[in-house]
């Protein structure tokens, strides 16, 4: 899609995609009433398949669900999905468009009095988009409605003491949003940045246990080279009593004694420049 919209001479930062209607939130709007078995005597097949559906159960949702009028066989096809486009960009590329190709419609209000360009203006002035939503409808098997609205979207209808309003919302499903591809762009960098860092820490701490394990090496070294220690006196007179001979120190059991260990851990978990890689 935004390849298309691309493809059509405008940028995606310039475009805000949401998704709509019933497709979005599932069940339709308060005026659009699941119908019951009593609505339904003229129509005896979708009665049978209602039945089918609740059977004797009462708790049934008052509004339609996404399909349930074509699944009832009362429509000829399924639920379509709403794509509300708001882009001022779009609108004056489609004003442009009809003014050169189309001089004599929409000599008054181009957006027709209902805030939005007819699906016949958006075929003809966005191939590109149209030849995607001719894709999506093939594929999917339902109708696309593509509603191109000023980059400030639908008008809130509730100021005129409206229920039903299609303006921005915080619980609307946005597909895509101006500058969407600028912020994927500086989430990638900063995903390299931090690839980086971790290459660099990994590479000191690399460094650090080739030193710490150089500096084990030369400890045993020195422990085994040197004279064996006596306790008190013996140290001192240099003998031993019968009996009483003083094993030598093992150095590999004391290179892997706890307390080395631990000296050695805290060595190894030190972060150079730990204010630049917290």
């Amino acid at each position: 899609m935004v390849e298309a919209i691309r493809h059509d001479g405008v940028e995606p930062s310039e475009v805000d995609v949401r998704l709509k209607g019933t497709g979005s939130k599932f069940f339709g709007g308060l005026h659009k009433r699941l119908p019951r078995e009593e609505e339904l005597t003229g129509n005896p097949e979708a009665a049978r398949r209602l039945r089918e559906w609740f059977g004797d159960r009462q708790e049934r949702p008052l509004r339609r669900p996404y399909d349930a009028m074509w699944r009832l066989g009362l429509e000829r096809e399924p639920s379509d999905v709403d794509l509300d486009i708001n882009s001022t960009a779009l609108v004056r590329s489609a004003r442009a468009h009809w003014k050169e190709h189309h001089s004599d419609r929409y000599s008054g209000d181009f957006m027709g009095g209902h805030g939005y360009l007819d699906k016949q203006t958006v075929m003809s002035a966005f191939p590109g988009l149209a030849e995607w939503a001719k894709d999506w409808e093939r594929d999917l098997g339902r109708p696309l409605s593509l509603g191109v609205f000023e980059s400030s979207g639908p008008f809130d209808a509730t100021l005129i003491g409206r229920q039903l309003s299609s303006h921005f919302q915080d619980s609307d499903w946005i597909i895509h949003r101006p500058g969407a591809d600028r912020e994927a762009l500086q989430k990638h960098n900063a995903r390299i940045s931090r690839a980086d860092d971790l290459q660099e820490y990994a590479a000191a701490t690399a460094h650090l246990r080739a030193a710490s394990r150089s500096t084990d090496a030369r400890e045993t070294k020195a422990r085994t080279s040197s004279p064996i220690r006596r306790p008190g006196f013996l140290a001192a007179s240099g003998t031993t009593p019968p009996g009483k001979e003083v094993a030598p120190k093992d150095a590999h059991a004391d290179a892997e004694s706890p307390g080395h260990l631990r000296s050695h851990q805290s060595d190894n978990t030190h972060r150079p420049g730990s204010s630049s890689h917290s």
